[in-house]
């Protein structure tokens, strides 16, 4: 059953983006129809600079009038939002342990992968030349060449947990008869290297992890079905998408600024950036706005 949006979502991605194939995957699994704008993979951004969102990072993801910038926040808003299908755990185990795999991909399993990726997927000048202005770690070809082989070891190590975890031949992450946002935490990252020509050598890893490429196998197959049989979402041009966003109404009631160790009040002008980008990028790439609410659960 398809979840029935009751406000317009638009998504603001790329092709080929890594953190937006994580929130298609939720949407198209879901069954839920969306809006998408497709946007530069490199930055000037103009459609998002129209909405005045200066965030440089994809996906960004606008439900209503409110708009999100983390994946995290994402997906947790389209549980909420769109109850009825709804793929989180349900136990308190099964959802602290989906919790501690979308942690893991992301601290550990994410930087070997970017780590693992051919040196030929850095020879993009204009694409190298983005990426300086963000990071302050070296980009370049013969830096990808030299940390590569550290990188497949450590990605051969996270391979070799998933292999364990489905000895028993379970064939999704929390045993359901369906796959749920625990195996989308899990899978999205290595399913996008998978669809990389030559990424993974195959002799490193298909023989030696079986199981878990049988895991990751299910996985596309059940996402190029849902892509197939579910709706298609509507592209929208930069002002279009704009228009839809601003005409909507709020979906979140305002919050409140709770108790928090930074000392920031509800109603104080705030600036907004990512602390693990590079000085440069964090000068340029900020938000201005009013604080209107601030929780433990909403950093």
């Amino acid at each position: 059953m398809a979840a029935v949006n009751q406000h317009p979502i638009v998504l603001f991605h790329y092709p080929g983006s890594l953190w937006a194939a994580k929130i298609t995957a939720y949407l198209a699994l879901r069954g839920i129809s969306y809006h998408e704008c497709i946007q530069p993979g490199v930055m000037p951004r103009p459609d998002l600079a129209g909405l005045n969102i200066h965030y440089r990072r994809i996906p960004v993801l606008a439900i209503g009038r409110d708009i999100y910038f983390d994946t995290v926040l994402m997906l947790e808003k389209l549980e909420q939002l769109f109850p009825g299908n709804t793929l989180g755990a349900r136990d308190p185990t099964s959802r602290a342990l989906e919790k501690t795999l979308e942690k893991w991909i992301e601290n550990a399993v994410m930087p070997s992968i970017i780590g693992s990726l051919p040196p030929a997927f850095l020879d993009n000048e204009q694409m190298v030349k983005d990426r300086r202005q963000c990071w302050d770690s070296e980009i370049s070809v013969e830096a990808q060449e030299k940390g590569r082989p550290l990188s497949l070891v450590n990605l051969r190590t996270h391979f070799n947990f998933l292999e364990s975890l489905f000895s028993d031949d379970r064939h999704w992450v929390l045993s359901t008869d369906n796959p749920g946002l625990a195996d989308i935490h899990t899978a999205f990252a290595l399913d996008w290297i998978l669809g990389m020509p030559g990424a993974l050598p195959e002799h490193f890893f298909l023989d030696e992890f079986p199981k878990t490429f049988g895991y990751l196998k299910r996985y596309r197959g059940v996402l190029d079905a849902a892509n197939i049989q579910g709706p298609k979402p509507e592209s929208l041009a930069g002002p279009d998408a704009a228009n839809l966003i601003i005409e909507s109404d709020f979906v979140e009631p305002e919050g409140d600024v709770e108790h928090d160790p930074t000392l920031l009040k509800k109603g104080q002008n705030v600036a907004l950036w990512r602390t693990d980008e590079s000085a440069f990028s964090r000068s340029i790439n900020r938000d201005l706005g009013r604080l209107s609410a601030l929780t433990s659960h909403e950093p």
